[in-house]
């Protein structure tokens, strides 16, 4: 969350320059500078800028490319997780109805037993 919450906040921040950017770019080109060499060293480092802002982008793609599998990951242990509790709630229930089961047969065996016990008792 925390990387991802980083990650929205670099696109913001490229978003913002990249549009500073395009206002310079269209600054320069309407500038009407006398110096040619004042130009071109403006255009120079308007390119400068624009190829590190590709730069950043390339890498803020990969950031984000690795985030989202990052998420998908996360989503398919998710759901092996949830598998894996579907087992164990099956599990506690099969045991609870055996739990169930010998409680009955235990009770039918203290019964017969016992009417075993005053079948004797009566035979004496």
């Amino acid at each position: 969350e925390e990387r991802k919450g980083r990650l929205k906040s670099e696109v913001a921040a490229l978003r913002s320059s990249h549009g500073a950017l395009q206002a310079q770019v269209k600054m320069a080109l309407l500038s009407e500078a006398s110096d040619e060499g004042e130009r071109s060293r403006q255009v120079e480092n308007l390119e400068t800028s624009l190829h590190h802002e590709r730069g950043v982008r390339l890498g803020l793609d990969a950031s984000m490319a690795e985030l989202l599998t990052t998420v998908h990951e996360l989503r398919a242990e998710r759901e092996t997780t949830r598998a894996e509790m579907d087992t164990v709630f099956a599990a506690k229930a099969e045991a609870k109805a055996l739990r169930e089961r010998n409680a009955e047969m235990q009770q039918q065996w203290n019964d017969t037993a016992a009417a075993a016990r005053r079948s004797r008792s009566k035979a004496t």
